[in-house]
């Protein structure tokens, strides 16, 4: 019943071994349970082989009452162990868009009262042909909270996760150091914004504060971090001038700053910009080519 409901609204094949129902351990609320989930991505030309989103479950939670009505509300849903593989073409196309554009013409309304999205042991990975970047995560717990059917809302993130890898080019930034976050980014699901207020991030327990938005036509992020010890930033980040620094006795405590900008035209690519400065009397510059500022290879 709720996939025939859905089907109208998307463009991707999705297929799901078994769908049962639930009540008495989602009390008060009346659950559907979708196992053994796969969602084929949506670039043309994709095959069964080409996943975009697999997860042994994805449990809807629904107003029993609003069942009843024939009126299809979802409210919540909590998605089990999988893994979600989003990826960017070089010619700027994309596999996760998957929702038709005009659903003008299906009878009964399929409604999103979502304020909330659990996620659990789920395996990320982004891959951008574009800019040449690679990102991988283990999402080990993730709650997202918010009023998802309006057009303008604030959601609270939380999350506790692994970094695999993000790569820029040949170069892994950061691999295997964990994270977590509890923040709030303010969106706007008509213009496409997604802004994140000045917060706290933990990357392998140091503290970093993050800013920055992301439109249709910018990304612009800031990553700082103050007062934070060198031997710590050179053990979990992946610095070419470690060596050298080390040579100059490079320690004591340092205050990073990362800047990321992309205006996301086509004969554009990501520039970063990176400064280390240390504090009490040493200045260390990195001289590495993900720290200057650049086009991105691509």
């Amino acid at each position: 019943m709720v996939v025939q409901k859905a089907e109208p609204y998307l463009k991707t094949k999705v297929s799901v071994a078994q769908i049962d129902l639930t009540f008495w351990s989602t009390f008060p609320k009346l659950a559907v349970d979708f196992n053994q989930v796969f969602i084929q991505d949506a670039l043309e030309g994709s095959t069964l082989q080409d996943t975009l989103l697999y997860t042994d479950q994805i449990r809807l939670k629904f107003n029993p009452v609003d069942i009843y009505h024939e009126k299809y509300h979802v409210e919540s849903i909590e998605i089990a162990p999988g893994a979600l593989h989003l990826k960017t073409t070089s010619e700027g196309k994309v596999n996760y868009d998957i929702f038709q554009s005009d659903t003008s013409s299906v009878a009964e309304p399929f409604n999103l009262n979502l304020e909330k999205v659990h996620i659990n042991g789920l395996h990320f990975e982004y891959a951008d042909q574009q800019s040449d970047q690679t990102h991988q995560l283990l999402i080990e717990d993730l709650a997202l909270i918010g009023k998802f059917s309006e057009k303008e809302f604030n959601l609270q993130t939380k999350a506790t996760a692994w970094i695999k890898k993000i790569k820029s080019g040949e170069i892994a930034l950061i691999k295997n150091q964990k994270t977590n976050f509890d923040v709030s980014l303010s969106v706007n699901t008509q213009s496409g914004l997604f802004q994140l207020e000045k917060s706290t991030i933990f990357i392998a327990n140091l503290p970093f504060t993050a800013a920055g938005k992301v439109d249709e036509h910018l990304i612009d992020f800031q990553i700082n971090s103050n007062n934070i010890q060198l031997t710590d930033f050179l053990k979990h980040f992946n610095i070419s001038q470690s060596e050298s620094i080390e040579k100059l006795q490079g320690n004591g405590n340092i205050d990073f700053q990362l800047k990321l900008l992309d205006e996301r035209k086509a004969d554009e690519k990501m520039q970063i910009n990176c400064a280390v400065k240390a504090i009490r009397n040493l200045l260390i510059l990195m001289i590495s080519p993900w720290m200057i500022k650049r086009p991105m290879s691509g």
